[in-house]
């Protein structure tokens, strides 16, 4: 009888990490805008940031953890620097405000907090 792998495929990994924390951010950070009243357009950047960004977060997480069934052939912090460039890139609507900053800066912080 052949042993199946605990190990999730890379694939499957990041399916389970889209589901398990990123879509909370992404629909938190859409509900957040479209409660304050912006577009569509806005309300979409928001929820693409969220989705970006809880992706980064839970590698980061997951790495520090060193105990998450992942493939080791996966650059898990530099797939998060990949999906903090992009969440980033989704807040380009808030150039020059002061959310802006807050929220660059707590990307800087994901990327960089170490246990």
């Amino acid at each position: 009888m052949r042993q199946r792998s605990l190990v999730p495929a890379d694939a499957d990994y990041l399916r389970i990490l889209e589901n398990k924390t990123a879509l909370l951010m992404a629909m938190s950070c859409q509900a957040g805008a479209m409660l304050n009243g912006a577009s569509k357009e806005i309300a979409e950047a928001c929820r693409n940031f969220g989705l970006c960004f809880g992706m980064a977060y839970q590698l980061v997480d997951d790495f520090n953890d060193q105990d998450a069934a992942v493939s080791r052939s996966l650059d898990m912090l530099g797939m998060a620097e990949n999906f903090i460039e992009e969440a980033k890139k989704s807040l380009a609507f808030a150039e020059g405000k002061d959310s802006h900053q807050k929220l660059v800066s707590l990307c800087g912080y994901t990327l960089n907090r170490r246990e």
